[in-house]
């Protein structure tokens, strides 16, 4: 029997396939390093890593329907072809890509310095760029119904609706994180430990609620001790509940609706550094010391931890329903 070139070449692709797309969701982390690291999201084992990045990966977002793209500290954007696994091309935001996100089929936005771009998955060249859009450092982009919302270090959130300024507000801290859930709402986390909750409408944010955690000495002894109460990173899990990670490496699951703390965690031995919801009532930590750990919010329990062999700055699940198309062309 024989087989073309072009029939190995396919094998081989179609094998690949198999191989970068497993049949469970993978999770995409990205380090201080410049490597992003690929691991299976049910067995949390390594499978795979991309390295062109010269410095520090800070955030990563998968682009239908094969690509995954990754922004650094430096401003280069690489956008990673999933079928082959290699660099397809490199983009330029001049500044620290700080938020990289998808907005639809067709277009995804970058935020760096105080800039945001909008690029093209197609062509991937650049199609809007809001210069100034805030006066500080932007640190995290989020889409949510046609509203693009932004916000910087000096607490400065805007809305923007079809890609035009609509409306801002000032949250009257310095936010170190934010995040949005399905619902709308907002959580800012504050560098000084408040989290601050906002829902949404059509013209406006309004303040839902403010709360803050007070450490107890019989949890973590010597987290009580050597406190330190900065916020560094949070993030939505199931409806009404958040979790939220500390400069000194604790991690609290909120029921936010009641004001309560579900858990406390002596999570980490450094900086919380990014936080990853991936369903299932569990969640992942990674850390600026280069743990990340896999946490059941419902047993309260540590299910893994993997050692990343570099400091964690970005986790980001890929779901493989967001892949499927790929497989229609099997």
């Amino acid at each position: 029997m024989q087989f073309s070139v072009d029939s190995i070449f396919l094998g081989l692709v179609i094998l690949n396939r198999f191989i970068i797309l497993p049949s469970e969701p993978i999770i995409a982390s990205g380090l201080r390093n410049g490597e992003i690291k690929i691991l299976n999201s049910d067995s949390f084992s390594h499978l795979y890593a991309y390295r062109e990045h010269l410095a520090t990966v800070l955030c990563i977002e998968y682009l239908p329907d094969k690509y995954l793209a990754s922004g650094d500290a430096n401003g280069t954007i690489i956008i990673w072809n999933l079928l082959n696994q290699t660099k397809h091309t490199k983009l330029i935001h001049n500044g620290s890509v700080r938020s990289l996100i998808l907005i639809n089929d067709t277009t995804f936005a970058t935020a760096a310095s105080n800039s945001i771009k909008l690029w093209s998955i197609e062509s991937f060249n650049n199609t809007l760029t809001i210069e100034n859009a805030h006066s500080s450092n932007i640190i995290g982009l989020k889409y949510f119904f046609n509203n693009l919302f932004s916000i910087s270090s000096d607490g400065i959130l805007k809305s923007w609706e079809n890609f035009v300024l609509k409306f801002q507000i000032y949250t009257q801290c310095i936010v170190s994180s934010f995040d949005i859930d399905s619902n709308g709402n907002i959580a800012c986390g504050c560098k000084n430990g408040y989290i601050k909750i906002y829902s949404t409408d059509s013209n406006s944010l309004y303040l839902q609620d403010s709360f803050y955690f007070q450490y107890s000495f019989f949890i973590c002894l010597e987290r009580f001790l050597f406190k330190h109460d900065d916020l560094s990173s949070l993030r939505f899990l199931v409806d009404g509940f958040l979790v939220s990670g500390g400069m000194d490496g604790s991690l609290n699951i909120w029921n936010y609706k009641k004001r309560s703390i579900l858990s406390y965690y002596c999570g980490h031995a450094a900086i919380v550094t990014t936080l990853e919801y991936i369903g299932n009532n569990i969640f992942i930590s990674g850390a600026i010391g280069g743990s990340i750990k896999i946490w059941n919010m419902s047993n309260r329990t540590l299910i893994k931890a993997y050692s990343a062999g570099s400091g964690v700055s970005f986790l980001k699940l890929i779901d493989r329903k967001l892949l499927s198309s790929l497989n229609k062309n099997l």
